[in-house]
């Protein structure tokens, strides 16, 4: 998050909580928390849609007493609380990323790496959405019935299996196939 970022979730944490408006008078001591928050919260974004990631909504939801958690009545929240709400979508961003072929040469494996390592994090900030599961397509030489490219069993052995499966049909052994003796 950017500081303008930070200092909006502050300001709405200090609506939810009057210890958080009260540290934040001192037009210094709110610059100081805002820096302070900056660090922890580099990496988290405010907003992502492709999850549904809203910062605010985490601030929110710490204040709510759910299952008997009365943490928020002790503390006010910090950006470990943030942090701790973020990973369960982080992580969801990333099991349904599936790296794209880099386009960096394969043999330089440092390179290679690199942008795959820079795909994940910018899948993992939120900077980028999550790219899908590659399909097979329709490429040059696809061809629906296989005999175009050749199919896997050659032209003579199908000749071969359908002669031997007519005289298993007519001696009444459809089921089976007999092989000839090499």
């Amino acid at each position: 998050m950017k500081h303008g970022e930070i200092a909006a979730l502050l300001a709405y944490a200090g609506k939810l909580d009057g210890r958080i408006r009260r540290h934040m008078t001192n037009e210094q001591q709110a610059a100081e928390t805002i820096r302070n928050w900056a660090t922890p919260l580099a990496n988290v974004p405010s907003t992502v849609s492709a999850c549904h990631w809203d910062a605010a909504r985490a601030v929110r939801r710490y204040y709510e007493q759910r299952e008997g958690d009365r943490s928020a009545q002790f503390r006010p929240i910090e950006p470990g609380d943030i942090l701790a709400a973020w990973a369960p979508f982080r992580g969801e961003l990333l099991s349904r990323h599936v790296d794209p072929v880099p386009t960096a040469d394969a043999d330089d494996a440092a390179a290679y790496c690199s942008e795959l390592s820079a795909s994940r994090a910018a899948v993992a900030s939120g900077l980028t959405a999550p790219s899908g599961q590659r399909r097979l397509g329709r490429g040059p030489g696809w061809s629906t019935s296989g005999s175009a490219a050749g199919g896997p069993i050659p032209a003579q052995i199908r000749r071969e299996l359908a002669q031997l499966r007519l005289k298993g049909a007519r001696a009444g052994q459809s089921h089976l196939i007999r092989v000839r003796a090499a």
